[in-house]
């Protein structure tokens, strides 16, 4: 029997999104797939709008290349990069030109090739954790960590490390 895999040419893009002076790392969906995001290799992020096919905003985001890129909420994006941070970053009127806003900064080793990862849902770990309703899951050389992040009331984050 003959597989047919790979013998086909790959499809042709329906568009193509030039922006980027380097690799692109990370990419996602955002603001109920209105918007994409995309973060390189130099630390850059742009907010791509699908309605235009053109960036609607560009910001060096880290100091060095992104490893993830997560949406927290529906106005909240996070960013690690390899410069050893996590910024939390308010996209509320990025759509409309506007500037993203950085919120927060969590410091983390994440050894460089490893990036969080974000469950969102009505995970409880315990009576404190109650309103929890993104949880970050950390790499990190001596301990994981866990960042609940509230979306109901925009508090971010409290950190509590999950041991060994």
């Amino acid at each position: 029997m003959t597989s047919t895999v790979g013998s086909r040419p790959p499809p042709d893009p329906v568009y193509v999104l030039r922006g980027h002076p380097t690799d692109v790392t990370a990419v996602i969906f955002v603001a109920n797939n209105t918007l994409l995001a995309s973060g390189d290799v130099a630390g850059n992020i742009i907010i791509w709008s699908f309605a235009i096919k053109r960036p609607i905003t560009v910001w060096q985001a880290h100091g060095s290349g992104i490893l993830a890129l997560q949406q927290l909420c529906d106005s909240r994006l996070l960013s690690h990069g390899r410069d050893d941070q996590i910024h939390i970053w308010s996209l509320e009127g990025v759509a409309s030109g506007g500037e993203p806003e950085k919120v927060y900064t969590l410091p983390v080793n994440a050894l460089n090739f490893c990036g969080a990862a974000v469950f969102e849902g009505a995970a409880t770990f315990g009576e404190e954790d109650k309103q929890a309703s993104t949880l970050i899951a950390i790499p990190n050389l001596a301990e994981s960590a866990l960042v609940s992040h509230s979306a109901a009331i925009g508090n971010v984050p409290s950190v509590r490390s999950l041991g060994r």
